[in-house]
């Protein structure tokens, strides 16, 4: 059967850390490449799932309101001051209540 080439860019630091690994299971890139290639033809597409972390569950404008909540955050007016004690800030948060 003939062979054909393929070349790929990696992280050089992320290249280093899978070799690292791949040697460990007494295997190189090629041959790791092969076994990846073979195994996406038995299964039909990649041998693991790949899944969303979650972070793009917000609509468009949901990601908006949190990114102005984050940025308010920062504003003075709305940071509590320093206290030395438990005591004073629970005074602070009683008075805050009633207001």
């Amino acid at each position: 059967m003939a062979q054909k080439g393929i070349q790929v860019r990696i992280d050089e630091d992320l290249k280093k850390k899978a070799e690292r690994i791949l040697k460990s299971l007494g295997l190189d890139v090629p041959t790791a490449v092969r076994v990846f290639f073979k195994q996406i033809t038995i299964q039909g597409g990649l041998p693991f799932e790949i899944k969303d972390n979650g972070y793009y569950d917000y609509t468009p404008e949901e990601m908006k309101e949190i990114e102005k909540a984050y940025d308010e955050s920062f504003d003075e007016k709305n940071l509590s001051p320093a206290f030395d004690s438990t005591e004073e800030a629970i005074a602070y948060l009683e008075s805050e209540d009633e207001n």
